[in-house]
């Protein structure tokens, strides 16, 4: 297949590694501490989705009734990223169960058990998916998202073992744990150190259980990750993290500087742009990549200008009064980079608005 020259020179190449907010989850038993130590990162900003999880912490917060509330203030902290420093989604499990509720009014069904076949689970796990994507509009905004989440204790037999053994997992559908766990930069289990102490008769017993800890790595018995080099076990302590908590900075979609094109160059209108009079459009052109976005719906055959913003205000990557020119670069990029998947997005959205 031949590739489109215009799609090929205008790739935006870097190398290096790149400085940008991270997204981290930490997940642990319940009471463990994980709000307080949220509360510690950079100017945080509370997603209460418990309803009081946060009462005794003296911290912002939003207290979230619903999932598009939840989205209403995820758009909030995109559009004023020098608000705060850090979104802090608390808890992964509890905006699950926002979603499955907003999923099961949207179609009308009792429980995410009424679909049948799974197929609940299937959207369930759909509109999760496109949480986190608006998520990644907040790290492009300059802003870290820690996620908090419980765990749980699940019987787990490896398929190359004849016998299982218990785990702590997510507490979460296995529809949408894996997708928080390939989604986050840092996987971190906390938990408190217990070491097993030999006594007579062959017998042991645990010792300690006092001080918590963060493990970084996989084990048999947890799932965790990072992507920084950190020790395998670390205190559960803000500056066990502070070396890969990225300071609050300015958005990383801030325009470029605008070039005036030489007179007589004619770009073509993109779908839902402006009309009427070309010298009473004072905006800016928009970056290539944005422009891309839109030249990719028109290019669609069933898709329009209006169908991108529609899509665009949904997901809270632009506001109320925005059209689609106002998306992040960042986004937009993501988007091309899998131009099936977004198109295939709005239509899924389209048919269920």
């Amino acid at each position: 297949m031949v590739q489109d020259s215009h799609q090929v020179n205008s790739m935006n190449i870097t190398k290096g590694k790149q400085s940008r907010p991270q997204r981290i989850v930490v997940y642990t038993p319940e009471g463990f501490g994980k709000s307080t130590l949220g509360s510690q990162f950079p100017n945080p900003l509370f997603l209460d989705l418990e309803k009081g999880g946060t009462d005794h912490l003296d911290v912002a917060r939003v207290t979230v009734e619903n999932y598009n509330e939840a989205k209403e203030a995820v758009a909030h902290v995109t559009s004023n990223p020098g608000q705060f420093g850090t979104l802090v989604v608390d808890t992964a499990d509890w905006l699950e169960k926002r979603i499955s509720a907003h999923v099961c009014k949207q179609h009308k069904q009792d429980s995410i058990e009424g679909f049948g076949y799974g197929k609940g689970y299937t959207y369930l796990a759909e509109e999760f998916q496109r949480f986190l994507l608006s998520l990644d509009g907040v790290i492009s905004a300059g802003v870290n998202v820690l996620v908090l989440a419980h765990s749980h204790v699940k019987p787990f037999t490896p398929p190359d073992a004849a016998q299982g053994y218990d785990r702590y997992e997510l507490k979460m559908s296995k529809q949408t744990a894996p997708l928080l766990k390939e989604w986050a930069d840092a996987l971190l289990f906390g938990n408190f150190h217990t070491r097993v102490q030999d006594r007579q008769q062959g017998k042991a017993r645990g010792v300690g259980g006092t001080e918590r800890v963060l493990h970084t790595e996989h084990s048999a018995a947890w799932d965790a990750k990072n992507r920084f080099g950190l020790a395998a076990k670390i205190p559960f302590t803000i500056d066990s993290l502070s070396g890969l908590i990225i300071a609050p900075q300015e958005p990383q979609d801030a325009p470029e500087e605008v070039v005036a094109a030489p007179e007589g160059d004619h770009t073509p209108e993109a779908p839902g742009a402006p009309t009427g009079d070309p010298e009473a459009i004072t905006a800016p052109e928009p970056h290539e990549d944005v422009a891309g976005l839109a030249d990719l719906v028109d290019k669609s055959g069933d898709l329009t200008g209006e169908d991108l913003n529609g899509f665009l205000r949904n997901r809270g990557q632009i506001g109320d009064n925005e059209g689609w020119s106002h998306v992040g670069v960042g986004y937009a990029q993501r988007a091309l980079s899998n131009p099936v998947g977004f198109l295939g997005s709005i239509r899924a959205w389209k048919e269920q608005s």
